[in-house]
């Protein structure tokens, strides 16, 4: 369906986005733009704009070289809470984007962070887990050792990985992680776990409490290619090593989850595909694509079904 711009859909929370890349989190909607970070020898940020489809940095000064303004100087975990928009900077500190400017929010350093329930998690770099409270800039330990990352809550766990796919139910007196899915890699979606044995690659999925395990694909599914939205599961096969290598490698598949049998190929790139983005409520994906040292690695976006494919043009400063 056509973007057109008039219709302001309700601001989903990127749960798939967030699960993605150390630190996490790109390709975050920000009413009608969605915001990603491209490094072309360093960090900045873009916007890519949904009712034109024209790519620009997010500094919208001509005038500016891009090196200390609110496009730049940051080192990822974009994150969009709540109509704000939050980002690491390149001194591991947790800034809000705005305007045109980073505004720290706390002075200790951090891994990665995320929001919920208006409530900001941290992961420190003496590998605690904390929280900040609403208006609170007292950091509240929930565990003193902790190694999770890709961090997302449901209900009362939160869940994440380390080895394999945990939990920790924040409602513990005590919390403790608990190993849910082992020697596993995957990604948490709301009603189930998505996740590839790290012996066979297979896909496979399960409830949120490890129980129900269905086998969907017998063959080996990359884990950074995972994804989903709303109505669908997005994933690319793992030829092996590198990742651009295989006959496989530039086709993305997808099926829905209500019928995980009804698998369909939605695209062949010129490239091999790498990443897969979702940003809910815009009928859009977005993926970044992997290439020999030296050759280009550009990025992608289409319609969910895989039609429309159009290459970022990201302009050079």
């Amino acid at each position: 369906s056509e973007f057109d711009g008039s219709v302001m859909f309700e601001e989903g929370y990127q749960y798939g986005n967030m699960q993605k890349n150390v630190p996490p989190g790109s390709f975050m909607r920000f009413g009608n733009q969605v915001l990603f970070d491209h490094h072309s020898g360093m960090f900045r940020l873009y916007t890519y704009d949904l009712t034109t489809g024209e790519v620009s940095s997010y500094c919208k000064d001509a005038t500016c070289s891009h090196r200390s303004c609110a496009a730049s100087g940051l080192l990822g975990n974009l994150e969009v809470y709540k109509g704000k928009i939050y980002a690491m900077t390149e001194s591991w500190l947790i800034a809000e984007i705005r305007d045109d400017e980073k505004v720290i929010l706390h002075k200790a350093q951090v891994n990665d962070f995320f929001h919920h329930n208006d409530k900001l998690y941290v992961r420190t770099p003496d590998s605690a887990l904390v929280v900040f409270d609403k208006g609170s800039d007292q950091p509240r330990v929930i565990l003193e050792e902790y190694t999770g990352y890709w961090h997302v809550i449901f209900g009362r766990y939160l869940y994440a990985h380390s080895g394999g796919i945990i939990r920790v139910d924040l409602t513990a007196e005590n919390p403790e992680v608990e190993v849910i899915v082992p020697d596993a890699s995957g990604i948490v979606e709301g009603n189930h776990i998505y996740y590839v044995d790290r012996k066979t690659d297979y896909l496979y999925r399960c409830d949120m409490d490890g129980s129900n395990v269905e086998c969907l694909l017998e063959q080996p599914v990359l884990r950074a290619s995972l994804n989903f939205d709303d109505e669908y599961f997005y994933y690319r096969l793992h030829d092996g090593t590198p990742l651009y290598e295989g006959e496989n490698c530039h086709d993305i598949y997808r099926f829905p989850k209500s019928d995980p049998t009804k698998i369909e190929k939605i695209v062949t790139l010129e490239e091999a595909a790498y990443e897969v983005f979702t940003v809910p409520g815009t009928d859009k994906i977005f993926v970044r694509t992997v290439a020999a040292e030296g050759e280009e690695r550009p990025i992608y976006v289409m319609n969910t079904d895989g039609s429309d494919v159009t290459r970022l043009e990201i302009p050079e400063y």
